[in-house]
């Protein structure tokens, strides 16, 4: 990895088992990554690994792609490439929460998401 200017690695994490595809920052600085290796992450303000989930599904478990962090950090959308429907989890854990399914009847994904200003 080669490095421009005065900018420097802060932390490398080898446990990836394929591409990184979404990063979020929570308000307070805490990071969430999804990975093509079906694994959501969570870090601390000092990168360091606090949690890994994979999202809960039925059969092969679905590849999680968006993810976005509420306005007060306390809860993570996740989006996936496999399932339309939307996982919330756990700002501080990744433990599920809640699950927002799509329309019956609908083929597709919800693979993006976004909160409102006001988290609701």
């Amino acid at each position: 990895m080669r490095l421009v200017g005065r900018h420097k690695l802060a932390r490398r994490d080898r446990n990836y088992g394929d591409t990184i595809v979404w990063l979020t920052f929570a308000p307070d600085g805490r990071l969430a990554s999804s990975s093509a290796d079906g694994k959501v992450r969570l870090y601390d303000r000092d990168l360091k690994n606090r949690a890994e989930t994979a999202l809960p599904g039925r059969g092969k478990p679905p590849r999680p792609w968006g993810i976005a962090f509420s306005p007060d950090g306390k809860s993570l959308a996740v989006g996936s490439l496999d399932q339309s429907r939307v996982e919330l989890l756990s700002g501080e854990t990744l433990k599920p929460v809640r699950a927002f399914e799509g329309g019956r009847g609908k083929a597709g994904a919800l693979s993006v998401v976004a909160w409102s200003p006001d988290g609701r």
